[in-house]
């Protein structure tokens, strides 16, 4: 699985396995700075544009700050908080300054490539020392529940969530569409099994 954004005339790939433990990778789109994020607390994605050419920010993983069960970044010229979901600063000089989302597509890489052949891939050769393979959460979970597979079928989160609306699971995977201020969320159970909503 990708996530995978496109320009005029250029697109990427960003392998979930990938972002999974980076979680937030600053690129450029067509000279234009975006970040693209994954949280791997509640696979969350979100795609920012981060600036200009001349005042591009670069976002970081707040440590080990989450909001709401969510991944909390910092722009390293104000070291304000943002929240990934809200794309919001919830801390520091920028409190309440929001960023523009960049639409983006999940999909499986052989589909993605068939779309975009000649599209660039953010390599997993990073210079680091990460097993790709595994998913980082399931170690970070064992202080919640044994094993990954109880953690997500558990309604416990590691942080409370203001307003949960508990009409579904709350660890239930979610498609959400931003089109003209409308917004429209679709549990992905149902998206699957439809194929078409």
């Amino acid at each position: 699985w990708v996530v995978g954004v496109e320009g005029k005339n250029e697109a990427r790939a960003y392998p979930i396995k990938v972002l999974a433990w980076r979680h937030i990778v600053n690129d450029q789109l067509e000279g234009r700075p975006i970040a693209v994020t994954y949280s791997s607390l509640c696979r969350s994605v979100a795609v920012f544009e981060t600036g200009t050419n001349n005042t591009a920010r670069v976002f970081g993983v707040a440590g080990l700050n989450i909001a709401a069960s969510n991944l909390v970044m910092y722009d390293d010229e104000t070291l304000s908080l943002w929240n990934q979901l809200l794309a919001e600063a919830l801390w520091g000089k920028l409190t309440g300054t929001t960023l523009v989302k960049v639409p983006f597509l999940i999909l499986k890489f052989r589909e993605w490539k068939s779309l975009y052949p000649d599209g660039r891939v953010l390599s997993s050769d990073l210079g680091l020392q990460y097993d790709y393979s595994s998913y980082p959460t399931a170690m970070m979970m064992r202080e919640f529940a044994e094993t990954w597979e109880e953690y997500e079928r558990s309604e416990n989160l590691p942080n409370p969530v203001p307003g949960l609306d508990r009409s579904l699971h709350p660890k239930t995977m979610l498609l959400t569409l931003n089109y003209d201020d409308v917004v429209k969320v679709y549990p992905y159970s149902e998206c699957y099994k439809a194929r078409v909503i």
